[in-house]
């Protein structure tokens, strides 16, 4: 039995209708009942990404891009296959997306820079250490960033990331 179940989506201001292939997260997938979570359009609206889960499988995201008369799909590489847990956030500026990523009860928020309709470019983890970031959000400029983050002496509290990435510093 085949599927040919797909999603349809409108991107903001087209008035288009596009409906999505559902092959990557069913039938080419570790399992065909994955759930659709954490929708993220990008700031042209050409650019849709969002994360299947699965029981008993990492999360993955996907990018759809819109811009032909047929939307193409891609299943972004995990980076170090850690399990894709939430917050997709595309950096302000750049074709670059963040998400929340789960690795050895740590969580750290991620970047996959220079994502197109043919590839994607490196990954590079922007709060490194013994962290379990909750929340995230960029500034205006995606420069710098805000989490929201509990601590073994704290509940959870909001942090200014001024330098994300490896020698990044949490200033509460």
């Amino acid at each position: 039995i085949t599927r040919s179940v797909g999603t349809s989506i409108s991107p903001p201001a087209s008035g288009a209708i596009f409906s999505l292939p559902s092959n990557l997260w069913r039938e080419s997938a570790p399992s065909p009942y994955g759930w659709l979570e954490g929708l993220s359009w990008s700031r042209d609206g050409k650019k849709l990404a969002f994360r299947v889960d699965f029981d008993g499988y990492p999360g993955e995201v996907f990018t759809a891009h819109l811009g032909g008369d047929a939307p193409g799909i891609r299943k972004l590489v995990r980076p170090d296959e850690v399990s894709v847990s939430g917050g997709l956030a595309w950096v302000p500026g750049t074709n670059d997306l963040s998400f929340l990523a789960e690795d050895h009860a740590r969580i750290r928020v991620w970047r996959v820079s220079g994502i197109t309709a043919s590839g994607q470019g490196r990954a590079m983890e922007l709060t490194p250490g013994d962290v379990a970031v909750e929340a995230f959000a960029f500034t205006r400029t995606g420069r710098e960033m805000a989490v929201l983050m509990p601590g073994l002496d704290h509940p959870g509290d909001l942090f200014l990331v001024r330098s994300p990435g490896a020698a990044a510093k949490y200033d509460r």
